[in-house]
């Protein structure tokens, strides 16, 4: 019926995945800062990248409880956004950190 659909704010959809987005940068740069720290190299450094993600993907997962698919119409955004975008900076500060610590 009419009155059990609830409609869908495309802003607040907007905002919950720039959240998403934000949470997985930050935590790239967090976990490849670790990852440079100690030491981590070759697939060791990617395996940690691949745990954080999966971490804070439970996390949200987590946080939204069973309502998930109010705030998330795909809950294949919850898990994929940013995944990939994040990579790269998980990359630079791995590398930053593993030269700045155990090379120079």
């Amino acid at each position: 019926t009419a009155e059990e659909r609830t409609s869908i704010n495309p802003l607040a959809l907007r905002d919950n995945g720039m959240r998403i987005v934000r949470s997985r940068t930050l935590a790239a740069i967090l976990s490849g800062s670790a990852a440079g720290i100690l030491g981590l190299t070759g697939l060791a450094g990617f395996a940690f990248y691949l745990l954080v993600s999966t971490v804070l993907s439970g996390v949200w997962f987590a946080v939204a409880g069973k309502s998930a698919s109010a705030y998330f119409p795909k809950l294949r955004n919850l898990v994929w956004d940013g995944v990939l975008d994040s990579t790269l900076t998980y990359v630079l500060f791995w590398t930053l950190l593993y030269a700045l610590v155990h090379i120079f």
